[in-house]
């Protein structure tokens, strides 16, 4: 994060709450020398209006002066994903643009502008478009989409709105107050954002009076969506239900995560974590049987689960989250064939939540990967037993065994002649580990001398890892 950008997150943050010089070094992870600059820079910015008092920072003034002044500091400063919204914007406005022009009005080196490029593209591609960069050609979008423009606009908008804190917005209501100036001019003039505040109030109010189980943050974002999803010609004349806006726009206009039949059941967000829970104990009792009651799914993993599974349904919404797994991309596929039964175990246990089939998919492998790690922690901790072996069991496999010991501290770890190696050592060990060649059909045997050990400490690993799940599913 550059300079200038933290600090705005610094005044931002301050705005909301009155923030101790402890809460702020910790949250932005920077010294107090770093924060004391930065509040001496903002000093001069609001004079009294920013008391520093007792190691504690608060915004005395109210908030038209903070709008006003708060860009005075840098008038030409934009984060990046205001940046990257005037990337989209400029591109799909112009059919003839080109790198160095794009780059003068944003004021970067073509080096900095093609890489805010490519990240943006990160985002792009799950619509199925990109930013093309040509030297005959220029900057051309893959394709022109309008409805995926605003897609991908609506995910650079909510970046915006949590690097200014969100509880900005329900503090102030009003979507002009964590843009540049400029950037919400240009933006409001193609997306009409000035709607955003009677969109959020209606929602607001819709969840007071229908008690609908959402928070203020939430309606944030809903009412972004809205928002921009009037913005599509097919929608412009829709009129939604003011008076029951959040199930009208859900059930009849937007395509959730969850299915029809199930959005009730989701909607509720009590519901939804009685039902992941029920999931959770399903999956830890199936994991637990899968190994003999071996080893099991520990607290932390299961709650890094568990927030997972909720969030994602919460999204509510499959384009936003951008579904599109290339199994090679992402390393998976020969994870699932080493460990086809955790991968089955995970998928029939997605399943039972009844959600459709690309959200089904994406948590099926995401909650995967969730376990995969799990697993490879496991490795550093669990008993296991490894054979070091080289010629004499004195020299390499010595050296070998002494560095392990060091990293598997529970582990049964012994140096041994290869003469000595007997069939039942073989079959009694998750892992050998030999600087000479040994001929045999087991699979728990990898030939690596003992520099190469210390070099390549990852295949050592991913083998033991691999071994032990065997062993316990055997």
């Amino acid at each position: 994060m550059n300079k200038n950008e933290r600090d705005y997150q610094i005044v931002y943050y301050i705005f909301n709450k009155t923030s101790s010089f402890g809460e702020l070094t910790n949250f932005f992870n920077i010294s107090e020398k770093t924060l004391l600059r930065t509040l001496d820079d903002w000093k001069k910015v609001f004079n009294d209006e920013l008391e520093i008092k007792d190691r504690k920072v608060t915004f005395k003034g109210d908030k038209a002066s903070f709008s006003k002044k708060v860009y005075s500091k840098s008038k030409d400063f934009l984060s990046k994903w205001e940046a990257q919204m005037y990337i989209l914007n400029y591109v799909f406005d112009n059919l003839k643009s080109t790198l160095k022009d794009l780059s003068e009005d944003l004021e970067k080196t073509n080096i900095e502008t093609k890489s805010l490029i490519d990240e943006l593209n990160e985002i792009c591609f799950r619509f199925d478009f990109s930013i093309n960069l040509t030297q005959k050609s220029g900057l051309k979008f893959s394709k022109y989409d309008f409805e995926s423009f605003i897609s991908v606009m609506e995910i650079l908008i909510n970046n915006q709105i949590y690097s200014r804190q969100k509880n900005t917005l329900i503090k102030v209501n009003d979507l002009s107050f964590i843009f540049n100036p400029y950037t919400y001019k240009f933006l409001n003039k193609k997306l009409k954002l000035e709607n955003f505040a009677e969109f959020y109030k209606t929602i607001v109010e819709n969840i007071k009076n229908n008690k609908v189980n959402l928070s203020d943050a939430d309606a944030i974002f809903m009412a972004i969506k809205i928002c921009l999803w009037k913005n599509l010609e097919k929608n412009k004349n829709t009129v939604l239900d003011n008076n029951n806006i959040v199930k009208d726009f859900y059930e009849n206009y937007e395509i959730p995560l969850v299915t029809k039949n199930s959005l009730k059941r989701y909607f509720d967000k009590s519901e939804l974590k009685e039902s992941v829970e029920i999931f959770l104990d399903q999956l830890s009792k199936s994991i637990e049987f899968l190994f003999k009651g071996e080893i099991k799914l520990n607290d932390e993993t299961i709650d890094n689960i568990r927030k997972h599974v909720i969030r994602t349904i919460e999204i509510k919404n499959a384009k936003q989250t951008g579904i599109s797994y290339d199994f090679e991309l992402y390393g998976l596929s020969k994870y699932i064939v080493k460990f086809n039964e955790l991968f089955n175990i995970c998928k029939k246990e997605i399943e039972k939540l009844n959600l459709n089939e690309k959200l089904t998919m994406m948590l099926t492998y995401e909650i995967f990967i969730h376990l995969i790690i799990w697993l490879d922690g496991i490795a550093y901790i669990y008993n296991t037993n490894i054979f070091a072996v080289c010629v004499g069991g004195m020299g390499q496999s010595a050296m070998v065994s002494q560095h392990l010991k060091k990293i598997y501290k529970n582990a049964n770890i012994v140096a041994k002649a290869n003469v000595l190696l007997r069939e039942e050592d073989i079959k009694k060990a998750h892992l050998i580990i030999s600087s000479i060649e040994i001929i045999n059909n087991h699979d728990n045997i990898i030939f690596l001398p003992a520099m190469s050990v210390i070099n390549n400490k990852e295949i050592v690993h991913k083998k033991l890892v691999e071994m032990i799940y065997r062993k316990l599913i055997e």
